[in-house]
Parts: C-alpha cells; sequence; structure tokens
C-alpha cells in the first residue's frame, strides 16, 4: 500500500517535472534573515522553510531538510564554528536528488549521518517527500526504501545511516578539536569527509514504478548462540533457581526501591554487577554470577533473586500459559547474565 498523508494536503511530487514544477511556482523567502541569492523556497508549508527545494540546475533538484552537514542555508554550527558545504557536498549529503540524464529520471536517497543516535527528522522528510512507488520504513531501528516494480509488489531495500559529513565539516570538525576539545563534542573519528556510498539509486520505470540501479547494500543482521555444553552443566541449579523464584516471587517486596536498592549493593559488593544502581541493562560479570546461581545460600544469591524478579513477569503469573512465558524469559535471562550467549553480525544480500 502506497503512503497517504492523513489530515492534509499530499506534498509529494512523483516526477521529475512535478519537482521542477514546484520549484519554479515557488516564491523564495526573502527577509531580514534569508536573502535572495539563497533562494530559500519551501517544499511545503512555507513555515517549514527549512523543508525546501533546491535548483542545481535545469536536470538536477535537491531535496533539502537541514538535518545534516550539506545545508548551505540551516547548516550546522558548532560553538561558533561553521559550515559552508560546496554545491558538490549539497548533492553528495541531500536527503532526495532528482536527477535526470539522457531523459531518465533517477532518484539518490540518503539516511541521516551518524551511526549512534536515530535521525527522526530525516525519517519524516522522507516520509513526506518520497513519490509514489517509494515508501520510507522504519523497523527495529533499521530503515528500508520500499520500490514498487513493475508487478505492483513492493521489494524493501536496506538503507543505512552514514558517516559522511563532507570535506568542509570534517576540516571544521578538526578545527575544533584542536582549538576547542571543550566544544569538539563529537568524535570526529565517527565522521568521514568522503562519501560511503551508503545511499541508494532508483530509476522511474513508468506511473509508480522505480527499479533499483546502485548496488544493493548489505543489511546487518545480529546472531546469538548459546554455548550449549557450558548451559548444560549450568541446568540443574538454574532448574533449582527457578523453584526458587516461582516461591518467592509472591513474596518479596521488588516494587520497594529502597529495598531493590539494597540488594543491588550487595551485587556490586560481590562484583556480580558493575554498578550498584538499578537500570535493566546492567553488566553482569559472568564468573561471579555464576558462582551465585550454584550456591542458594550465597550472600549474593537472594539480590539476585530480587534482580531478576524485578524485570520479570512471573510475581503476577495466574496460570499456566503465564508461566510458560515466564520460564522461556527467565531462560534467556540466565543465559545472558551467566554469559552463555554470543553475538555476532552477518551482513546479508537484499
Amino acid at each position: 500500500m502506497d503512503y497517504e498523508l492523513v489530515g492534509h494536503e499530499d506534498l509529494s511530487m512523483h516526477t521529475f517535472d512535478q519537482v521542477a514544477e514546484k520549484y519554479h511556482s515557488t516564491k523564495p523567502v526573502i527577509s531580514k534573515n534569508y536573502t535572495a541569492e539563497q533562494d530559500v523556497r519551501p517544499i511545503g508549508q512555507r513555515r517549514r522553510k527549512w523543508e525546501r527545494i533546491k535548483k542545481v540546475n535545469d536536470d538536477c533538484y535537491l531535496f533539502v531538510d537541514s538535518y545534516g552537514f550539506g545545508d548551505d542555508v540551516f547548516g550546522r554550527d558548532w560553538a561558533g564554528g561553521t559550515v559552508d558545504p560546496t554545491i558538490d557536498e549539497q548533492i553528495m549529503l541531500a536527503p532526495m536528488v532528482w536527477k535526470r540524464v539522457d531523459g531518465q529520471v533517477f532518484l539518490k536517497v540518503r539516511n541521516g549521518t551518524g551511526l549512534s543516535h536515530a535521525h527522526t527528522g530525516r525519517y519524516y522528510f522522507l516520509t513526506e517527500f518520497l513519490p509514489r512507488g517509494l515508501n520510507f520504513v522504519s523497523e527495529r531501528g533499521k530503515q528500508y526504501v520500499a520500490a514498487r516494480g513493475k508487478d505492483g509488489m513492493l521489494k524493501r531495500h536496506y538503507l543505512p545511516k552514514s558517516v559522511t559529513c563532507g570535506p568542509s565539516a570534517r576540516a571544521e570538525l578538526e578545527k575544533l578539536r584542536q582549538n576547542g576539545p571543550m566544544y569538539a563534542y563529537r568524535a570526529i573519528s565517527d565522521y568521514e569527509a568522503e562519501d560511503d556510498g551508503a545511499f541508494l539509486v532508483f530509476k522511474y520505470a513508468g506511473d509508480r514504478v522505480w527499479q533499483l540501479v546502485s548496488e544493493p547494500l548489505p543489511e546487518p543482521v545480529k546472531q546469538t548462540r548459546v554455548d550449549k555444553e557450558a548451559k548444560a552443566k549450568l541446568k540443574p541449579y538454574m532448574d533449582t533457581f527457578w523453584e526458587w523464584a516461582c516461591a518467592y516471587a509472591p513474596l518479596l517486596p521488588t516494587f520497594d526501591y529502597q529495598y531493590v536498592s539494597k540488594q543491588l549493593e550487595v551485587l556490586n559488593k560481590y562484583n556480580v554487577i558493575g554498578s550498584p544502581h538499578w537500570h535493566s541493562d546492567a553488566h553482569f560479570h559472568p564468573e561471579e554470577t555464576i558462582e551465585v546461581f550454584k550456591d542458594t545460600k550465597h550472600e549474593a544469591a537472594l539480590p539476585l533473586l530480587v534482580f531478576y524478579l524485578s524485570e520479570s513477569d512471573l510475581k503476577d503469573a495466574a496460570d499456566i500459559e503465564d508461566l510458560r512465558k515466564c520460564r522461556a524469559h527467565f531462560n534467556n535471562w540466565a543465559n545472558r547474565v551467566c554469559g552463555l550467549v554470543t553475538t555476532t553480525t552477518v551482513y546479508k544480500g537484499n
């Protein structure tokens, strides 16, 4: 199903001619802040002027969202340091580049720059302004562009985040690092001057039909493996711990923050966890944790049980099905805190 805007006008442009017409029919925003030379032409509502269309030449238009390093008007500014990207950098970093070559139309789509955070502004922009036949999808922390083929079916193509900031931004980051480290809060090693190729290029192949013409980008997939031999040795102790958990779940005041905090201090004292403060993603030290699992009389055994119950639904289990789900959760939790799980990343093509 094509993405449909709900509750407001469809602002998308679906052909190259519509893009060109949009540019020429939109009056530039001119004020004390924006000059005629800057040519700020909003794609949609004029109050959202940072979402704009930029003409490079008669055969190339950029859709710019200001959410990145390649905007020459609403660009990055760090503690007095500014970036003035060249036109080549703007083309390289724009979220969408419409291009016409020998009568054929191509659209380049790019995610945001930076691997450590979500680019929600870019996601919104692509959702709003991709043409019919191309849908933006963000799912489980990954982004895709789904393209409709000649058979009418949508096929997803992985769209990774980029590490490219362009030569101008890279030079500015380096200057900040050298002259004002307290302001250079971005790790310069996380960004590259040259294009990393993290983009997709589609060719217009008919009404609502687009063909991927760039190389498909490999999608990282995490695979986990449980050390079955080590788990078999620990299974009797885990079974005992589970039975213990079932017996104590209704009795322990895991809702009491002060009580839980005291138990965490004990876990920290015995080096079972790396911090005495509560957070569900606490780092467990496997060797120490296994020693506690093996001895329910260990001083840290009850605190470990409290930690588990604090992130389990076991105390609210009402029937056999609830218990089954809780046992599966316990198995996964025990595998993790005992260091039995190895996670690797593999790449698959699409």
